[in-house]
């Protein structure tokens, strides 16, 4: 398990607190700083490990948290190639070339800090869409960092409390957004930043060095299958290594089935894990798209007591990103540690595909390829959150501001951009298109989390060029042709024969989007329903995921960590003990409360929480 935090200036603490909170396993290397006033603490899977710090040629010291993979400079883009230079190493040579500005063109998964030993000048780093997060907040004497929210919360130099419009945010959509927290006084490193703080961690400032910009260009279905997947395929090849065995998360569906096809096409045959909780149609997609692969299918079986296991183990190291359900991939521990890295399609449909944008039943029919676009802040708000099929509302129980009136307070233009919870965007439409800016803005992060955590963790899509060429694409035609589909078709055409799992229809056949396509999806989907084994619980599906609603009504599991909470829930202000009773008695007599219930557990869990509680007894 990896983590990365420090302090900046003078505790009488130290960093103990913080690195005790992060996770910990027996196979993970750690490196420790002291001096300088400063305090550092890395740790990493032993199959990325090396020496950190690095020195720069003016004696700056450099730390990096994650995987830079290439430099985008003046000559253009050099990927990177030698990767038996540690990372630390490889960032401290582009900082002699360029200086702190070098962060601008590194490419990767990562966070790090450049310390300046002359004048005791901290500046701490973030890539483009934020993978790992950085939570800080200032002492009277320290600005202290972690890659781990609870940390922060539990040491000893702060006296933490909530912010009930913040907790507002994650209770109802999982997740607090840009640079938010639910905890008071601590904040999120801004996505493509630079965070500056003086040796006693005072005059902290950030500058962003890249944000998204949407610019349409118009091609051809065929050039523009042509350059995703030629774009897809450069990317997979310059980071394949030799010396790593790797494992793809797959599923029914087309993000995480080109990643394997272009994976083959480069001679690798990694093994496959698929997460399911019986032989649902999901599953046996699933298995086609790996016979036709030639690779061996790895069925990890949750079963009906997964997300007990995932409530005692997650909720200690939450940031506050999703509820404990979310990190998917913590009870595989085992299994997913038999390679060096695992891959992941996550964030195609967000970056590639019509999942952010909005289309009426109407305009499918009749016109297709056409979106309602978002005009107003407020009208933003109301579509992001009727998108939820649970609705996205803020529980009764929760002494707290409802979350359309938090979200429109923290979403307004200023000085010709939009700011949004402290992060800005040139316009509106970014605000819409880029959800994974930063990337704690889905609450589905906490899924790679969970992976990164257990051993390396790689989603292709992250990459730059790939954001880029995103930004490229007009939005009509992520509805009309679907871009991940159509290069997955360019590049694997047997395996783009296959069926999606929740259509029904073959993704080479779901590139000729229009009515005929729209009316076909909806019959498979009446077939389905008509003809199809029903699954053999009530919190089954045929889909990748359980049925929570009926899972929490078939099991004791919330009841009893609600009994077990029962001292916290009464001691924390904003929370009302009647209240959470009632909440639970009417979903299990048929209303819908899942969302609440499990963010309310994921809350109760947290060490901090309990840290907070014992302030009020």
């Amino acid at each position: 398990m990896v983590g990365f935090c420090g302090i900046v200036g003078d505790s009488e603490a130290g960093i103990d607190p913080l690195s005790a909170a992060l996770p910990t396993s027996d196979d993970e290397r750690s490196v420790e700083y002291h001096g300088d006033g400063l305090a550092v603490y890395v740790a990493s899977h032993p199959q990325f490990h090396g020496d950190q710090p690095a020195t720069t040629e003016d004696g700056s010291l450099l730390w990096v948290y994650g995987d830079p993979y290439g430099f985008d400079g003046s000559n253009g883009y050099e990927p990177r190639t030698d990767f038996s230079t540690p990372n630390a190493e490889y960032c401290a040579d582009l900082f002699d070339r360029h200086g702190i500005g070098f962060v601008a063109g590194l490419n990767g998964e990562f966070s790090g800090l450049v310390f300046d030993r002359q004048n005791g000048k901290a500046r701490l780093f973030t890539d483009r869409i934020g993978t790992h997060p950085l939570f800080y907040t200032r002492t009277a004497t320290a600005l202290v960092f972690s890659s781990r929210i609870q940390s922060i919360g539990l040491h000893p130099d702060r006296t933490p409390s909530f912010d009930p419009r913040f907790l507002t945010e994650f209770f109802s959509v999982q997740k607090v957004f840009g640079t938010a927290t639910p905890l008071v006084g601590v904040r999120k490193m801004p996505p493509a930043s630079i965070l500056s703080g003086g040796p006693d961690g005072s005059e902290v400032t950030h500058r962003t060095y890249w944000r998204p910009q949407y610019r349409p260009r118009d091609r051809s279905p065929a050039s523009l299958a042509e350059e995703v997947a030629k774009t897809f395929f450069e990317v997979c090849k310059e980071r394949v290594r030799d010396d790593l065995d790797y494992g793809v998360l797959l599923s029914g569906g087309s993000d995480s089935r080109l990643i394997l096809g272009v994976l083959r096409e480069l001679g690798r045959s990694p093994t496959a894990f698929h997460m399911t909780n019986w032989r649902s149609r999901e599953t046996r997609t699933t298995e086609q798209v790996a016979q036709a692969a030639d690779v061996d299918l790895r069925v990890l079986k949750r079963g009906p007591e997964y997300h007990e296991r995932l409530l005692e183990a997650v909720p200690q190291f939450s940031n506050f990103v999703g509820a404990f359900d979310e990190s998917v991939a913590t009870g595989f521990a085992d299994e997913l540690a038999s390679v060096d890295v695992v891959l992941t399609g996550y964030l195609g449909d967000t970056m590639f595909g019509e999942y952010p944008l909005y289309v009426s039943a109407a305009s499918r029919v009749f016109h297709p390829g056409t979106e309602q676009q978002v005009r107003s802040v407020s009208e933003f708000v109301d579509r992001y959150l009727g998108r939820y099929y649970s609705p996205a509302q803020t529980p009764d129980f929760l002494d707290a501001p409802e979350i359309s009136t938090v979200m429109n307070e923290n979403i307004h233009a200023e000085n010709g951009t939009v700011l949004h919870h402290g992060v800005a965007y040139p316009s509106l439409r970014e605000v819409q298109l880029c959800e994974y800016y930063p990337l704690t803005n889905q609450f589905a992060s906490a899924n790679t989390d969970s992976v990164r955590q257990i051993t390396g963790h790689w989603s292709p899509f992250f990459d730059n060029r790939l954001i880029d060429l995103s930004l490229s694409i007009p939005a009509r035609d992520r509805i009309r042709y679907d871009p991940i589909n159509l290069a997955l078709s360019h590049l694997s055409p047997r395996m783009a024969g296959i069926p999606h799992a929740a259509t029904g229809i073959p993704l080479d056949e779901s590139t000729r989007t229009g009515r005929r396509y729209y009316l076909r999806r909806k019959g498979m989907k009446l077939a389905h329903r008509l003809t199809e084994e029903r699954p053999p619980a009530p919190h089954l599906r045929h889909g990748p995921w359980m049925n929570e609603r009926e899972l929490i009504r078939g099991r004791p599991f919330v009841e009893e960590a609600i009994d077990r909470n029962e001292e916290l829930i009464a001691a924390l202000p904003f929370l009302d003990t009647a209240g959470v009773r009632e909440c639970y008695r009417d979903h299990l007599d048929g209303e819908n409360h899942w969302r609440s219930l499990y963010t309310l557990l994921t809350l109760l869990e947290t060490p901090v929480a309990e840290r907070v509680g014992a302030g009020y007894r």
